[in-house]
């Protein structure tokens, strides 16, 4: 059977074209004065300090401003090939829409042509408005037929997009009921040689070689964490997670946690930019591009290795 071959896509390839970092996403929601430069809480907490605990309303209020845009041609061209590479499924944690814009070849300020895009899957009769488990936009580039699923929400649907620690906590909670669900499904399609069909992001991700790219998996990121368990202890065949991060020296928890939990660490030959470094983004970009074509052939010999089992 084939295994699902899926892009984890993160803000960081965004970033290093110039894109709009996590502080600047705060700054923009921020509705208070006395927040000082450094806080020590998790991300997602952060945010329910700079909006007085009404992150519905900043969202709301900034909607416009969080639809994201193309900064450079080349930003346009590491997208596009991102959509030719021909991904099972797109999974993104950003809640703007730089893929969806690299495909129409233009940047968008309003909903309606990213709205045309929405489907969802047959276990709900709607396209949802928040907690997307079950919706996509599905894009096609050239041809090629992409399904991004983003799965903290996105900048359309203010109420859907994943913030702070209360929207997590409900999050996990349906990811939860649905993988508990569907465990049956999974072990017994794979014993009566059957397909999996794909009708949520949670089915891609445990089911497929997962390629993380751009994405940090930062500890705050629990729902994340959380599904790495889940995947690691499915019992019906499925794929590894490959995290795509340039090498820093020294003792690193967060990937010596990553590879307990079966995740394959690789950088590409590439150390990762001093936090100063003038050069940072165009480094990046460099890495971006090297691990790109590296994802590419491992789709390539991961398909064949399943053709030739």
């Amino acid at each position: 059977m084939d295994r699902p071959q899926i892009l984890l896509l993160g803000n960081g390839l965004n970033l290093a074209y110039g894109g709009t970092s996590w502080s600047e996403l705060l700054n923009k929601i921020k509705v208070r004065d006395d927040i000082p430069e450094k806080l020590h809480c998790p991300m997602p907490l952060q945010a329910v300090l700079y909006t007085n605990n009404d992150i519905k309303t900043a969202m709301q209020n900034q909607k416009q401003k969080l639809f994201g845009s193309l900064e450079t041609n080349a930003q346009i061209c590491v997208l596009q090939n991102i959509l030719s590479c021909g991904f099972d499924e797109i999974l993104t944690t950003n809640y703007s829409y730089e893929l969806e814009m690299a495909a129409l070849g233009r940047a968008v300020d309003d909903e309606r042509p990213i709205k045309k895009m929405a489907e969802h899957t047959p276990k709900v009769p709607r396209v949802e408005t928040k907690y997307l488990l079950h919706t996509y936009n599905k894009v096609n580039f050239n041809g090629t037929q992409n399904r991004i699923w983003h799965i903290h929400g996105e900048a359309r649907k203010p109420d859907s997009m994943i913030l702070g620690h209360y929207y997590y906590a409900n999050l996990l909670g349906r990811m939860i009921k649905y993988t508990s669900d569907n465990e049956n499904r999974y072990e017994n399609n794979a014993k009566e040689g059957k397909e999996t069909e794909i009708n949520s992001w949670l089915d891609a991700f445990i089911l497929g070689d997962v390629y993380v790219l751009g994405f940090t998996f930062d500890v705050c990121e629990f729902d994340l964490w959380w599904l790495l368990n889940r995947k690691l202890h499915e019992k019906a065949p499925h794929g590894k997670v490959y995290f795509f991060e340039p090498h820093a020296d020294g003792f690193h928890e967060k990937i010596e946690l990553l590879k307990l939990l079966d995740v394959k660490h690789l950088d590409c030959g590439m150390d990762k930019p001093e936090k100063n470094d003038p050069k940072k983004n165009e480094k990046y970009g460099a890495f971006y591009d090297k691990a790109l074509a590296t994802v590419r052939n491992m789709m390539e010999e991961n398909k064949n290795a399943l053709v030739g089992g």
